[in-house]
């Protein structure tokens, strides 16, 4: 992940303790298993139905803790313009997510997801100011990229059935990638809570409008497997995910945290051959851990050197 808040001065950031790490760890666990088990919801009903439902049982949870923060809720033209643009975003980039992964691998959709902390950096140089590219970022994101074309280029070659899919989370990735960017931007003029309030509130009324206009979904026919993954990704990824990386980004170095993210795409392609059957595909190991050492160099910092000591 990537910080999407005002970086604290230094000595206002906590050092991340053992119980912050398996915190983490459990977040990253979260975001693999979400990438994973999407398929059941996907293959059980329509996208759009997928997303409203998921956002419609968040919304009543994620809303009373923004409001136990007491931000104002009152927007400006500008304000209310770039919520709409964030909301609109975030529609197309659960769409892609959803579509795509119904035509592609558990492991791949992580694997794909996850080149976003690798974008965001090269978006933000040209688009924030205060947001240089660094040498790391460049290699990180090079060797993740090298990594990333081998699985592709399989699939290219061969026509994999799983081409489509691959190419839609992609894209979902790089609009994920933008998402992150323009919320940086909007928190440099408004309260987060505010944006996140009002991103969230148009989220539901354009995610509700589409399901309801969209055909093939009965809910008697969805499977229970499908039901309890649906509820998985509104309490555990919308609700305690999102919240508990917003606290601890706000307490500890965004570098730090990101750092234990180069896990995420290994523990997608492992969890989709526990959860799915997939095969193991050589290429696409090679892709997550290219990916995943990509987000390590990315995130990580040289040591600070050591004061000189007084007399």
């Amino acid at each position: 992940m990537i910080n999407t808040i005002e970086k604290p001065k230094d000595h206002t950031q906590k050092p991340i303790t053992w119980p912050i790490t398996i915190w983490i760890l459990l977040l990253v666990l979260c975001w693999a298993t979400n990438s994973v088990i999407v398929k059941f919801v996907v293959e059980a009903m329509p996208s759009a139905w997928g997303a409203f439902l998921r956002f419609l049982i968040a919304y009543p949870l994620v809303v009373i803790f923004i409001l136990l923060q007491k931000p104002s809720l009152k927007i400006g033209k500008k304000g209310a313009t770039i919520c709409i643009l964030l909301s609109l975003m975030t529609f197309v980039q659960i769409m892609l997510f959803n579509i795509g992964a119904q035509y592609t691998t558990g492991g791949r959709v992580t694997m794909l997801i996850f080149t976003y902390p690798l974008i965001v950096p090269f978006i933000a140089h040209f688009l924030l100011k205060n947001e240089k590219l660094q040498l790391r970022t460049i290699i990180g994101s090079v060797i993740a990229f090298a990594g990333l074309m081998i699985p592709l280029y399989d699939t290219l070659i061969n026509q994999g059935p799983t081409l489509k899919g691959d190419l839609l989370e992609l894209l979902s990735s790089l609009v994920l990638s933008l998402l992150i960017v323009t919320n940086k931007y909007a928190f440099s003029f408004m309260n987060k809570w505010t944006v996140f309030f009002w991103q969230a509130t148009f989220n539901l009324c354009l995610f509700g409008g589409t399901a309801l206009f969209t055909s093939g979904f009965v809910p008697s026919e969805v499977t229970a497997t499908a039901w309890w993954s649906l509820i998985f990704q509104a309490l555990a990824i919308s609700v305690f995910a999102f919240l508990s990386y917003q606290y601890i980004l706000a307490r500890h170095n965004s570098s730090k945290v990101s750092i234990f993210f180069f896990a995420t795409p290994l523990f997608g392609m492992l969890l989709g051959g526990v959860i799915h059957k997939e095969a193991f595909e050589i290429s696409l190991f090679v892709g997550c851990i290219s990916v995943g050492l990509g987000i390590f160099l990315a995130n990580s910092k040289k040591k600070a050197k050591k004061k000189e000591q007084n007399g």
